[in-house]
């Protein structure tokens, strides 16, 4: 990936947008030349191996590089959380608790209206308009 990165950052600086080419085919062309000459000055040192090929506890190289479509759904994730924190501070105490306690602690509706003596309908209905109302600021 850095030679691919190394290369893509060269050809901008190279290329000259006065020639007419387009940039996608050459960049392209530039990465393939790249991988191609690493891979011709690495040939001579004969230390070429799979990332496949299973060591002596038994694993392979290629489970220890981290999958980048896991990385992308952590940063997602991190994301939203911070989104969410930033919403939460724009709420009520009293719709933070209500939100700690259902769905942080994972407690249910009936058990916050039993602790808070209110009916149960009229938990839910604050639930269902919180929820609205997070989703909305969240969309915004």
């Amino acid at each position: 990936m850095q030679v691919g990165n190394y290369s893509i950052a060269k050809a901008l600086d190279v290329y000259k947008l006065e020639d007419g080419r387009p940039f996608l085919p050459y960049v392209l062309v530039a990465i393939q030349k790249n991988y191609s000459n690493l891979v011709r000055n690495n040939k001579r040192y004969g230390t070429e191996s799979s990332l496949n090929m299973p060591n002596a506890a038994g694993t392979q190289l290629i489970d220890g590089i981290p999958d980048h479509k896991i990385m992308e759904e952590l940063l997602l994730q991190k994301e939203t959380h911070c989104e969410l924190m930033t919403v939460m501070t724009i709420l009520s105490e009293e719709a933070n608790e209500m939100l700690n306690f259902i769905y942080f602690e994972e407690h249910s509706i009936s058990e916050y209206a039993r602790l808070n003596d209110l009916d149960y309908w009229v938990c839910r209905r604050k639930v269902l308009a919180l929820l609205k109302k997070i989703r909305k600021l969240l969309l915004v």
